[in-house]
């Protein structure tokens, strides 16, 4: 079995989300049992996924790229434990926030350029493109052989998604979104804007993810690793990152202060993660349970 840093980050996480739904259980509806049986395999699919990779180049592979399937499964599987851990919530203190410090500059945000129908379709594109941005980044990374920044980038990517799904279960917040029935109205666009909204109702079941802007804080890290080890992509790469950040107020989705904290965020997790890295790597954590058996013998 070979687990990666990133494995033992994942199989940590696991295991807290499922200490906080045993914990919850009795207040989550009946969907505990269903949030352990996803969490359980998900544990069970690293597992598989890092003995697979020892045993041949596909298992590699799909060990390798094993994170593009947990992050949105974890995403989606957090709501009711957020609901039972942290049942206030803070869209009252944000939206306060944002009048106090930035006073309308998020309603010129939201407003910004007229809101064409062409922008909206354009901005809808850019919003869903950071799903994209670290597969895409990643993909380039592990053809070119580096197989060392390509771990570091996996592993500081998804240490940021954990972050905010830490952030999530403390801050819940909605953020400004419109209501259903009155997106067509407010936010406008053309086919593609109703398309990705009707996707985007589909696929993020979690809808307590504002504070911090996963979408900023993210987006930064892609940009802050990509300026290092793709530094052909730099152009291209600020681009994209700016388009994704505009679209989060743009788009009703996130508070400004939302963005600031995923700025902080986004800027802060390369460091971090390199500090955690260290003590989730392999070696160290097989020698920590040495250690504990040795101990307890």
């Amino acid at each position: 079995m070979k687990l990666l840093a990133v494995d033992n980050l994942s199989l940590v996480l696991i295991g807290g989300l499922a200490g906080l739904t045993l914990a919850c259980h009795a207040s989550m509806l009946g969907v505990a049992g269903l949030v352990l049986a996803v969490l359980v395999l998900l544990a069970l699919a690293i597992l598989g996924a890092s003995r697979w990779s020892s045993r041949s180049t596909v298992g590699g592979v799909v060990h390798s790229f094993l994170p593009a399937l947990l992050l949105p499964v974890l995403f989606n599987t957090i709501g009711p434990i957020i609901d039972c851990v942290s049942p206030r919530r803070w869209d009252p203190t944000f939206s306060a926030l944002d009048a106090s410090i930035f006073g309308t500059a998020a309603l010129h945000w939201h407003r910004a350029f007229g809101r064409p129908w062409w922008l909206t379709d354009f901005t809808y594109l850019m919003y869903v493109s950071y799903y994209a941005l670290p597969l895409v980044l990643g993909v380039i990374l592990y053809q070119k052989g580096k197989r060392g920044q390509f771990e570091e980038f996996v592993f500081t990517v998804v240490a940021c998604f954990y972050l905010t799904y830490a952030g999530y279960l403390v801050f819940p917040t909605v953020g400004p979104r419109v209501p259903l029935e009155a997106e067509a109205t407010v936010l406008g666009g053309g086919m593609i804007s109703q398309g990705i909204r009707a996707f985007l109702h589909f696929a993020e079941r979690t809808t307590t993810d504002a504070f911090p802007s996963g979408h900023t804080a993210v987006a930064l890290v892609c940009l802050f690793l990509g300026w290092r080890m793709l530094p052909s992509l730099r152009v291209p790469l600020v681009l994209a990152v700016a388009g994704i950040i505009f679209t989060t107020v743009y788009l009703h989705y996130h508070y400004a202060v939302d963005v600031v904290a995923g700025t902080v965020l986004g800027v802060l997790t390369p460091y971090a993660a390199r500090m955690l890295r260290q003590v989730l790597e392999p070696r160290l954590v097989r020698r920590w349970v040495a250690q504990l058996l040795s101990y307890q013998r």
